[in-house]
């Protein structure tokens, strides 16, 4: 089964997953989860990746790319 990006099942149901620095100078996270409200991989894959798309479109000026490398 190949991976979908920001996706994980938590049950039976998918949801989209997406982390984010706290600030710009903290190495802590936040976290934004959205049920997918399916549980189906297959509508999954279509929600999710209109979703990633959302925010990456959106969040792109606040968290550009691995900002936070040095906090791995």
């Amino acid at each position: 089964m190949a991976a979908i990006q920001h996706v994980f099942k938590r049950g039976s149901v998918y949801w989209w997953r997406r982390r984010l620095p706290n600030g710009t100078s903290s190495c802590a996270l936040i976290r934004i989860e959205l049920s997918l409200n399916t549980k189906n991989m297959e509508p999954a894959k279509l929600i999710a990746s209109e979703v990633t798309l959302a925010s990456v479109v959106t969040l792109t000026p606040v968290a550009p790319e691995r900002p936070f490398q040095e906090c791995l």
